[in-house]
């Protein structure tokens, strides 16, 4: 995409004072291929995250995003939900035109029902009222904004319902990227999620989700011929174990960062490239050591059948003669 090509952008929140969900999200679109740019939501308690919400600029909307996330001021299962009904949405051609069309003629009616069927879905709550905004950014308009300053004033006193995460956003360097990323498990050699801690080394591979990530991945050399991304060695650099769920702050490379969620954290995780490396190199020795031993006992057992077979035939002849 080059710095002029343009893309639709809806900003959108929605309130349920009842369920006393609310949500905010932003959808970028790219005009001229009809596909999905970029993609982040939100579902929390907290009403702070709809003040002011739609003025802000799409970046600042994602730090915002983030920022709340890092405070644990969001609802984890209502957010994941969200995030994947919409990018299953999104997914579809069809649902992408029909947005874009709506988009395009400025008809907020049926945005706003669309994504309403979505959102409703997702938090299992109906009626949500929903305000959104749309319009076109150029691509350099978007890479170029900050959302840094216009985030420091839409929440001046923020409540910390979770305290071991109240600093999670100061861990993570000012300026550093953040990117996406997934564990890499290990069932039989791995060690779990909860017994890693600070400075423990674990395996992740990025995945494909945003631009940062994107440009990651390509200024990395992770991206193999076959589409596949490579597996790469990171370090935990904070954790925090709530019960059965982790919350992992990880260190992939300098100025390079990850956050993510492991609700189930008694999977192994794979520790070392090297183990993985070793661990291959000990089947196939393994494995060349069976074949040899099943040579050497197929050789014997011939050799066994031969003599065998000598013997009957020096039988036969000494009855054949007497």
């Amino acid at each position: 995409m080059g710095q002029n090509d343009q893309l639709f952008c809806i900003r959108f929140i929605s309130s349920n004072d009842d369920s006393k969900i609310y949500n905010l999200g932003i959808i970028l679109l790219d005009l001229k291929s009809g596909r999905l740019f970029n993609l982040e939501v939100l579902s929390s308690s907290q009403t702070s995250i709809l003040q002011q919400s739609l003025e802000l600029p799409p970046k600042g909307i994602s730090a915002k995003i983030q920022k709340t996330i890092y405070e644990g001021q969001h609802l984890k299962v209502i957010t994941k939900t969200l995030y994947d009904q919409f990018k299953s949405s999104l997914s579809s051609e069809g649902f992408r035109e029909e947005i874009l069309h709506y988009c395009e003629t400025n008809d907020k009616v049926k945005v706003a029902y669309l994504l309403e069927n979505i959102i409703s879905k997702a938090a299992g709550v109906s009626n949500h009222q929903i305000e959104i905004s749309l319009d076109t950014i150029t691509l350099g308009e978007y890479e170029n904004a900050s959302g840094a300053e216009d985030l420091d004033s839409t929440d001046p006193n923020p409540k910390n319902n979770n305290p071991d995460l109240a600093n999670a956003a100061t861990d993570i360097p000012p300026g550093a990227r953040l990117v996406q990323c997934k564990l890499q498990l290990s069932p039989v050699s791995g060690i779990p999620v909860s017994s890693l801690s600070f400075g423990s080394k674990i395996v992740v591979r990025l995945y494909p989700s945003d631009p940062i990530t994107n440009e990651t991945i390509q200024t990395m050399n992770l991206k193999e011929e076959d589409g596949s991304i490579k597996p790469i060695q990171a370090q935990i650099h904070k954790i925090t174990h709530n019960g059965s769920e982790s919350e992992i702050i990880i260190k992939i490379a300098e100025n390079i960062f990850s956050k993510l969620l492991e609700e189930v954290n008694t999977v192994k995780v794979k520790t070392s490239m090297a183990e993985s490396r070793s661990s291959a190199k000990k089947n196939i020795n393994d494995i060349e050591k069976n074949i040899e031993a099943l040579k050497t006992d197929s050789s014997l057992f011939f050799y066994a059948i031969g003599i065998a077979a000598l013997i009957a035939f020096g039988i036969l002849l000494v009855v054949f003669f007497i």
